[in-house]
């Protein structure tokens, strides 16, 4: 349908507007329809023009899709033979994937990730895999010192002058990789800083 006109349409052939065709290609009207032209004393194709579009019709379109229907079906057997190795790809990543929720308590993970600000202008969050692979490595740390720190920690930041604007908050793990736990004196770590924390947010986010 062009509008409220049906048109019929024979294989190998297709509507086709200048206008249409500028905006998609990224091409001048000037441009296209030169190419056009090129293809029509080519014989490549025919066009029957209209005053509001044009029929273009592929010459000897039988002929390629023979030739198409070949190299599909070689492609086919190629990738039939190929299947064994693409399917092993994907069971290691399948692999990987259950590997990553198995280490990481999902709603530990769930939780930093919720209190990590968005970040950049527009602020978003990006790069969340590369997030949980951090927490992975952070967790397996020794200094580690556990999720309700690491939140109070968040929350520090979140105050401190750099990280009220956007755009000068770091990516996730990149903060993480950072140990920013190491930066506070060990008392600190555990004493004030669990102390402080804010238990009625702790409940809040947990219950998201």
């Amino acid at each position: 349908m062009v509008g409220f006109q049906e048109i019929i349409l024979e294989p190998g052939q297709f509507i086709f507007g200048r206008n249409a065709a500028s905006k998609e290609l990224r091409m001048s009207v000037q441009t296209i329809r030169t190419n056009l032209d090129s293809l029509r004393k080519r014989q490549n194709l025919t066009i029957k023009s209209t005053n509001k579009f044009s029929i273009i019709t592929i010459t000897n379109w039988d002929t390629y899709q023979h030739k198409e229907n070949e190299t599909n079906q070689q492609t086919n057997h190629e990738l039939t033979s190929n299947s064994p190795a693409t399917n092993h790809k994907q069971e290691v990543k399948k692999l990987r994937s259950k590997e990553l929720k198995d280490i990481v308590p999902s709603e530990d993970f769930e939780t930093f990730w919720k209190q990590y600000p968005a970040r950049g202008e527009p602020p978003k969050k990006t790069q969340k895999e590369t997030a949980m692979k951090a927490y992975i490595s952070a967790t397996k740390d020794k200094s580690f010192p556990g999720l309700p720190v690491l939140l109070n920690l968040l929350v520090q930041e979140k105050r401190s002058e750099q990280w009220r604007k956007p755009k000068y908050i770091p990516m996730a793990a990149t903060w993480l990789h950072g140990k920013p736990w190491k930066d506070e004196p060990a008392q600190t770590q555990t004493g004030s800083i669990l102390d402080s924390f804010n238990a009625d947010e702790w409940d809040i986010k947990h219950a998201d």
